[in-house]
């Protein structure tokens, strides 16, 4: 059976990863919820067994955690007839998804989908929302929430509705925010709802007659929500607040770096409190922009399970590090700021996978100094990439055309230069600073909390975190409203 699951895959192996060129341990945030990209709908038997089939062998070849799973072991299968028995005696894809992922203890992350079209599409930007970002706390003693909005899209429905950044809302449609009645605000699923505004005095949130009405609708997000120079006491800072390592964005970026350039800023701040991760080779490209000195130098290196670990230690070494880089994807040269100083704004709930890869890379380098929760960041250092039902797994290229499912599992962790891996309890602040979701302040403005607090130890002015952890906030954290995307804390690879 090894034969005829794993020889045609070790071949894959050289024929992708060496020709060419996303996850742990959390608070409330242990609910990672199976991103909302389309309804599974029951397969005939043929279609369930080819899409069960190809579920089996990509994760035999690359899954992270095979060494964990017995169903995934080599000597499993004596022959192809026990392999296809098994196969056919496995319920819907699913449920077989699930069932060869139970056992590793780490893994929340890997997931499938049926439509790899709108995956595809999340990856990209293109996502379906009102254009509202926001958290959503459990009310303590109450059987309800409240969603604190902390970013709103320029142009998107909300904005036109005249939602701002720092609302709290305590009504849809007319009731409480629950479990059960907060199904509209989450994932992709088109729908229009009525938010009920709230007003807080002295600490608790108490009914409003002002409603706003909100459609979800199909745009392609800007993950550079801004980039500006501040001028502080005489110094120039560069603030970058990015919201997602979408891949294709590094063009953006080396033009917004290029301005701070121009503009000779000598201190950087990149915002990554709301940057759940998404594309290591964009994360590559962020961490090259900030510094340039340190070009074909190791920014990460990779760690698969044994066997594909085996395979390209003995033959390619090489494609188990990845090295900063000194050039966009459109091969334009990157415009480095060869700092030896970064600082980072991170929350706990949020700032996740690429968002943590990208300073944890640094750190073997430059000096990088962290504003965040006190509990540090989520904790996660796994990547995955899209396999496709095709000869190949990593490209649509001949694929079956019986169905669209796809899968994104976790196939390696990441360590920095010196072998250090992002904690499973997330990275540890350098300043301890917080926000106050009943008085969030405008992004990108020098009194912000978190941004003042960077300021502050640029310039030398005093931390604000004492302040900060005396907020009125209350509840507990129930989630964010990316939390059914499928880049919500992971990092993932394009082998193509």
């Amino acid at each position: 059976m090894k034969k005829y699951i794993l020889l045609p895959l070790v071949a894959v192996v050289f024929c992708l990863f060496s020709c060419s060129n996303d996850d742990d341990n959390t608070t409330a945030s242990n609910r990672i919820p199976t991103p909302q990209i389309g309804l599974e709908a029951e397969a005939n038997t043929v279609i369930k067994n080819q899409i069960n089939s190809f579920i089996y062998r990509s994760l035999n070849a690359f899954y992270l955690y095979k060494d964990e799973q017995p169903l995934l072991e080599n000597s499993k299968f004596s022959n192809d007839q026990e392999f296809t028995e098994f196969i056919e005696s496995q319920g819907e894809p699913r449920a077989f998804f699930d069932l060869l992922k139970t056992v590793p203890s780490n893994d929340r992350f890997s997931f499938i989908t049926n439509d790899f079209v709108r995956l595809e599409n999340f990856f990209q930007g293109v996502r379906l929302s009102t254009g509202m970002e926001f958290i959503s706390m459990d009310i303590p003693g109450e059987n309800s929430k409240y969603i604190a909005v902390t970013q709103v899209v320029k142009d998107s429905p909300a904005d036109i509705a005249g939602v701002k950044r720092g609302m709290i809302f305590n009504k849809i449609d007319g009731e409480d925010i629950t479990d059960t009645t907060d199904n509209k605000l989450f994932g992709s699923s088109p729908t229009n709802f009525t938010l009920g505004l709230a007003n807080v005095i002295d600490g608790d949130i108490r009914d409003t007659d002002q409603t706003f009405d909100l459609e979800k609708v199909e745009f392609t997000e800007n993950p550079i929500a801004i980039a500006k120079t501040l001028e502080v006491e005489g110094a120039k800072i560069g603030y970058l607040l990015y919201n997602g390592f979408i891949r294709n964005s590094e063009e953006a970026l080396n033009v917004e770096f290029g301005k701070f350039k121009s503009e000779g800023i000598s201190d950087l701040i990149v915002d990554l409190r709301y940057n759940g991760g998404g594309s290591v080779a964009t994360a590559i490209a962020l961490a090259s922009l900030i510094t340039g000195q340190f070009t074909d130098q190791v920014v990460l290196k990779e760690q698969w399970n044994s066997e594909v670990q085996e395979i390209f230690t003995r033959n390619n070494p090489d494609r188990l590090v990845d090295n900063f880089i000194d050039k966009t994807p459109a091969n334009v040269a990157l415009n480095s700021l060869n700092l030896n100083k970064v600082y980072f704004i991170t929350t706990k709930e949020q700032t996740a996978s690429s968002s943590e890869l990208v300073p944890n890379s640094l750190s073997a380098y430059i000096d990088v100094v962290i504003i965040g929760d006190e509990t540090g960041t989520v904790g996660k250092s796994q990547a995955s990439t899209t396999f496709y039902d095709s000869p190949t797994l990593f490209s649509k290229e001949n694929v079956n055309s019986n169905h669209k499912y796809a899968m994104q599992p976790l196939i390696f962790k990441s360590v920095n230069k010196d072998d250090v891996q992002v904690p499973n309890s997330g990275l540890t602040p350098t300043i301890i600073a917080k926000e106050n979701l009943f008085d969030l302040g405008t992004l990108g403005d020098t009194n912000e909390t978190l941004l003042q607090a960077a300021i502050n130890d640029i310039v030398g002015g005093t931390n604000l975190a004492a302040k900060q952890l005396k907020s009125k906030s209350y509840g507990t954290y129930s989630g964010s409203s990316r939390m059914y995307d499928p880049t919500y804390q992971r990092m993932y690879i394009n082998p193509n």
